[in-house]
């Protein structure tokens, strides 16, 4: 009797975990960060990238960006996201302009490509899972990161402003 009173209890537990489990953000199982964008509202399509692995392209603000998957083990499983977005400038930016951002705005990583176009990526861990909660304020803080780099490395005219979302 105890022993089923254990069983039961124990089943039940992990019922409720799973359950939790299963309503997380986890890079490890992608579909549940498509599932969270394309809840949320925004374009969310799975793909593979040029070199195999997988990438999410969805837009924000306006812009264009990819969400990739890295920290992954030898199975390939994966717990860690890279926001990344990058601009096409007419005139490309400086090095100065990067390191200004980098120096004054306390989220992301800017950087310059061989054309002197500027980049911007995020790296967040999802070892253990993100709640809704959790991942909207990630998604929230990825909003305004982009806004800050729209606003340090904006375009001549808005017109020319690639993406949706």
């Amino acid at each position: 009797m105890i022993t089923r009173s254990i069983t039961a209890i124990a089943a039940l537990g992990l019922s409720g975990l799973s359950s939790a489990h299963a309503q997380q953000v986890l890079a490890e199982r992608p579909e549940t960060v498509v599932r969270y964008l394309q809840n949320a509202g925004y374009r969310a399509l799975l793909e593979t990238d040029d070199e195999g692995y997988n990438v999410i392209r969805t837009g924000i603000g306006g812009w264009n960006y990819d969400i990739y998957f890295l920290d992954c083990d030898k199975e390939d499983v994966c717990h860690s996201l890279k926001f990344q977005i990058g601009f096409d400038l007419p005139e490309g930016t400086s090095l100065e302009a990067t390191n200004a951002y980098n120096f004054n705005r306390p989220l992301g990583s800017a950087s310059i490509d061989k054309n002197g176009d500027p980049w911007l990526e995020w790296v967040v861990s999802t070892r253990g899972g993100l709640t809704k909660r959790n991942f909207d304020d990630v998604i929230d803080w990825w909003a305004t990161a982009v806004r800050w780099f729209e606003e340090d490395f904006p375009f001549p005219d808005d017109s020319d402003k690639p993406g949706d979302d």
